[in-house]
């Protein structure tokens, strides 16, 4: 580790509905990384074999071990082709299983070393892991690929500019972002211009002093180095705990640990604010692993990082800003007093419920994330310890695959009758409905306060 100054988220609809919503608020838009995911794998012979309708059905409606029943009779049946091994990886991955996805589209491409879709599902996934030198060289080969079509090439630049980024090759970022705005379809015009936003913005924190760690590059806006880390010595010892933190979540995730990226702290959130148009510092940019955070902000670096990796658990994050970021708060290490937060909100009849937090999760402003957190944290600690860790796992995964099915991904929340559909899905992945372990919650906030 060592030091380096410079360089550097209508209609009405069921809890069924909701089952098929894909919703891009809540910085759940991969801005084109993960875009492709929406995509159902075809296979020629799907026709003519009812089968394949049947586990697509099952896919699209997050009941994915339905699904695999049927892909795995089919696969038998049949034999391996890139298609059904295509979508069973995808499928895998969204599950969190990377070893059996990677595994999957590996083989998909041995089957047909042209397809195009194998290549780009597998190097969306090695940077949705943060293993940049394997996705980086999946992105090449694709896009060297004489017959890809125009906006899948489109995709692998964006991906390429964004591992460009990470490394600070501004020249190759800069000609991949530009050319998306000037050449991409909308979506892929809209990420060029952010890229190149983002690109502005860290060449102008380039000159910060920063510490580069084994699992993170952490920079220090020039107040703080002139306050609270005015020694190098503190400034790589802040590092060193970060990046143990990084370590130590990732462990409990059984995730691998990504190639560095780049944390910055700010001094407030006001200052965040001021530099990055953001309403506060503590975030995520999920596709693009970026992190920022603010010393007065309340929130610790190390949960600020831990949000950034429970989206590696699996395929995403769940549709519920409590529960990401409760969890984070559980991982972090940094507050261990879950709980009085929680009873003297529910003391003063000020503790929300999942569904009441759930109808602002747009909200982004740090004031909501603050009150979030401290509801998350006790709740998540709660259906941990009463339920377990594997079935909280369940749960979560759940979630992820339910909510975030496939196809539509154009969805609204205007109307949706959130206990229903979280009862629905809390009862799959519990075995209770989510009223009931709320209730529950709420009676041992009381009988323990």
């Amino acid at each position: 580790m060592h030091s380096v100054s410079g360089r550097f988220f209508g209609r009405e609809f069921s809890a069924l509905g909701l089952f098929w919503i894909l919703l891009f608020g809540f910085a759940f838009a991969c801005s084109g990384a993960l875009v492709a995911q929406g995509e159902m794998e075809e296979d020629d012979d799907a026709a003519e074999d009812p089968r394949f309708r049947r586990a697509q059905r099952y896919h699209l409606t997050g009941e994915l071990d339905e699904a695999f029943n049927i892909y795995d009779q089919i696969l038998k049946d049949r034999g391996e082709d890139a298609p059904t091994l295509i979508t069973y990886a995808h499928m895998k991955w969204k599950r969190g299983d990377y070893l059996e996805a990677e595994k999957r589209f590996k083989r998909a491409i041995e089957l047909n070393p042209k397809h195009i879709k194998a290549k780009q599902f597998l190097g969306q996934m090695y940077l949705h892991q943060g293993r940049r030198k394997a996705a980086r060289e999946t992105f090449n080969a694709l896009v060297a690929l004489k017959w890809v079509r125009e906006d899948v090439r489109h995709s692998g630049y964006l991906n390429l500019g964004k591992l460009e980024l990470l490394d600070e090759q501004w020249i190759k970022a800069r000609k991949h972002f530009r050319l998306l705005k000037k050449e991409g379809g909308k979506a892929d015009r809209k990420s060029g211009k952010r890229g190149i936003k983002r690109m502005a913005e860290m060449r102008k924190f380039n000159v910060w002093p920063r510490i580069v760690g084994p699992s993170l590059f952490v920079h220090f806006n020039p107040v703080l180095t002139k306050t609270v880390y005015k020694d190098e010595a503190a400034r790589e010892q802040l590092t060193a705990s970060l990046c143990d933190c990084v370590v130590s979540i990732c462990a409990k995730l059984k995730i691998v640990v990504p190639e560095p990226w780049h944390l910055y702290l700010f001094e407030s959130d006001d200052q965040a604010r001021q530099l990055t148009g953001r309403m506060e510092a503590h975030g995520w940019d999920y596709s693009w692993w970026i992190n920022y955070n603010a010393r007065g902000s309340g929130l610790d670096p190390r949960h600020t990082i831990a949000c950034q990796l429970v989206a590696r658990w699996c395929s995403g994050r769940p549709l519920s800003r409590m529960l990401v970021e409760g969890l984070a708060a559980n991982l972090a290490g940094v507050d261990t007093d879950f709980h009085s937060d929680a009873r003297k909100m529910l003391r003063d009849n000020r503790l929300r419920s999942m569904v009441e937090c759930q109808k602002l999760l747009r909200s982004l402003d740090e004031h909501e994330t603050r009150l979030q957190y401290k509801e998350g944290k006790s709740f998540v600690r709660f259906l941990i310890d009463t339920y377990g860790w594997e079935s909280f796992e369940k749960l979560w995964k759940n979630f992820i695959v339910t909510v975030n099915a496939p196809r539509f991904k154009l969805g609204t929340t205007k109307g949706i009758d959130w206990q229903e559909a979280f009862d629905a899905i809390f009862e799959k992945g519990l075995g209770v409905k989510q009223s009931v372990a709320e209730a529950r919650w709420r009676e041992f906030l009381r009988s323990e306060g």
